[in-house]
């Protein structure tokens, strides 16, 4: 699917380094710094779901801990 992005010249600059240092077009590094953020943010929210599941379900043990 075609898209466009609207960059800061900045953030243009960048990428246009970057691709160019690694040998690839400027559309796929931007594909492969989109795919490690997407990544890196469903690992934060499985890291996120878990604390809050031990949070929940050991509550009474890590009160009693922090009394000690």
């Amino acid at each position: 699917m075609a898209m466009t992005l609207r960059l800061k010249p900045e953030i243009d600059q960048a990428l246009t380094e970057f691709a160019n240092s690694q040998g690839i077009s400027k559309a796929q590094a931007a594909v492969n710094a989109i795919e490690t953020y997407l990544e890196q943010q469903s690992t934060d929210a499985v890291t996120r779901k878990a604390f809050d599941l031990v949070l929940e379900r050991d509550a009474e043990l890590l009160r009693r801990l922090s009394d000690a």
